[in-house]
């Protein structure tokens, strides 16, 4: 998904409500980051930005995209930048197709994000300014050469809500999304100033990525099952729920039907509790 090329791109009050994302085998790019040799191909992410100075996006009502699970782990999950406008990118939309721009112009993105499911990325994420080296020469604003002695940062603000972001990393934890750990879980690297990250974690039965525990009985037993591909969870169990709740280890170790971790616990008590716990 991209949000966007150009200043007429305004996003206002986009919804996309629902995509499956089975394969993203991208190659490029190798080394996100937020100068102008790293660029080519950061529009291969699952959710993409490469809008240009002066670009508006969800400045009156702010898009949302929401319900989405990425099947394998993605190269790139977030490329969210402002950017130097590269008219000549192979197969890119805007190949022979761009006007200048004023780099000095700020930017506005906002955008929430809501009840994502995805493997951990292959590459770092990368939300922020791209960093124009020094030395750049720019025809804007002046009509003539405009020359940037040092380093210059792209400007605005971005404002992007990220609710009920789960990743699941290569050890099989599942972890939402916080600010605590987005550096560590999602790779997450910024760039620049004016830019608001916001977390929340409701958890949703929808959520194809969290395990769901399922019981059944069978005259005296309780039959338990989870999927398989969740390995960091175990099965805890408790006899009430009356506050401190003790659960301890379920003592039978599960065996392995079908893609399911199945366990069999008699029934003792007249009340069993059960939990999966990471």
């Amino acid at each position: 998904m991209n949000l966007g090329w150009g200043a007429g791109s305004a996003g206002d009050g986009c919804l996309i409500d629902g995509l499956y994302v089975v394969k993203t085998d991208w190659l490029i790019p190798t080394s996100p980051g937020f100068t102008k040799t790293h660029l080519d191909g950061q529009n291969d992410a699952v959710i993409a930005s490469l809008m240009v100075p002066s670009t508006v996006f969800g400045n009156l009502n702010t898009p949302v995209f929401r319900n989405i699970l990425v099947e394998d782990p993605p190269n790139v999950l977030f490329s969210l930048k402002i950017v130097f406008p590269e008219c000549n990118d192979p197969g890119s939309p805007r190949d022979n197709d761009c006007t200048s721009v004023d780099l000095t112009l700020p930017s506005v993105l906002n955008l929430n994000i809501e009840n994502l499911c995805t493997p951990a990325a292959i590459q770092p994420n990368s939300i922020g300014f791209l960093t124009i080296g020094s030395n750049f020469i720019s025809e804007l604003p002046t009509n003539a050469d405009n020359f940037f002695p040092t380093n210059y940062t792209l400007h605005g603000s971005m404002n992007i809500g990220l609710t009920n972001v789960i990743i699941q990393s290569t050890n099989g934890t599942v972890n939402p999304l916080t600010s605590a750990n987005a550096a560590a879980v999602a790779e997450l690297i910024t760039n620049g100033d004016n830019i608001s990250l916001s977390y929340g974690f409701n958890p949703d039965l929808c959520l194809s990525c969290l395990p769901q525990l399922a019981i059944r009985s069978s005259r005296t037993n309780a039959i338990l099952t989870w999927p398989t591909n969740f390995p960091a969870f175990s099965l805890e169990f408790a006899t009430n729920l009356a506050s401190p709740t003790v659960w301890q280890s379920n003592p039978t170790a599960p065996a392995v039907i079908g893609g399911l971790n199945v366990v069999t616990n008699p029934n003792f008590s007249k009340h069993q509790f059960y939990r999966l716990k990471q």
